[in-house]
């Protein structure tokens, strides 16, 4: 049970700069219930992905608060973690993991995660450092960029978790040196295949949506935005990679792997 955040502009922003300091205020206390760390990586001139987490609550750290008022940066995501039941609070475990010169942050949940395993070589399991479901999506996820990510490895390395791990939201933000990719996939409570949601997830816990605000987007998971949000649809994915409106653009996510 976590909460994303991303943003994608033409010029370096803030947070702040984009959001507001009242909608800053009302994500940043979501971190009272999805307290169990807090992370952030973005993209400096260079165009390298840089990353800083803390295993705290956002809204008890010093350092959140100084990030997300004067870090600017053309493309950064953010994660507020809630850890599934048996997982540790660890750094290992806390988001957003870094590998190949990519970020991943991901909210949901992959009960058959185990099954992941046998999809990595035996080098990329040894490159795990924690023990989440989420570390290993993004392994798989991984699987299929061959050095550049496009919406099309996305779509493949969906369906291949989709048919192997029966996971329940794969919702997630992916950090390249030149994009950012939203992940919208997930069941809701009462759909067939939605029995394992946790009961207190209310039906759009795992909605996402974004809005276009001073030169650049944002993209974000529900539960704190005001007017001007346009939701996303389920089983779609968004491309961000300038901040430009002409270069936004949405596909589809596979159902399943026969979809494909």
């Amino acid at each position: 049970m976590c909460r994303l955040l991303g943003w994608s502009t033409q010029k370096p922003a803030t947070l702040l700069d984009l959001i507001g300091e009242e909608s800053l205020s009302r994500f940043t206390g979501l971190a009272s219930l999805h307290s169990h760390g807090w992370g952030i990586a973005w993209r400096e001139g260079g165009q390298s992905v840089c990353y800083l987490k803390e295993t705290g609550a956002a809204d008890q750290s010093p350092m959140f608060l100084e990030i997300a008022r004067t870090l600017r940066a053309t493309a950064a995501i953010l994660h507020l973690r809630h850890a599934s039941p048996g997982l540790a609070v660890t750094s290992t475990n806390t988001h957003p993991f870094i590998a190949d010169g990519m970020g991943f942050a991901h909210n949901g949940y992959i009960p058959s995660s185990a099954r992941l395993l046998n999809l990595l070589t035996d080098r990329e399991r040894a490159r795990l450092q924690g023990e989440t479901d989420s570390e290993r999506y993004f392994a798989v996820l991984r699987n299929h960029t061959f050095g550049k990510l496009w919406a099309t490895n996305i779509q493949t390395g969906i369906a291949e978790v989709t048919r192997t791990a029966d996971p329940i939201s794969l919702n997630a933000l992916l950090l390249t040196t030149d994009n950012l990719f939203g992940i919208v996939w997930h069941y809701r409570p009462g759909e067939p295949g939605g029995e394992a949601v946790e009961g207190y997830k209310t039906p759009d816990f795992y909605d996402m949506g974004y809005m276009y605000a001073r030169e650049g987007f944002v993209v974000a998971s529900g539960g704190w935005q005001d007017e001007g949000w346009t939701q996303l649809p389920n089983r779609s994915g968004l491309s961000l990679n300038s901040g430009k409106p002409e270069d936004f653009f949405t596909f589809d996510l596979p159902d399943n792997a026969l979809s494909l």
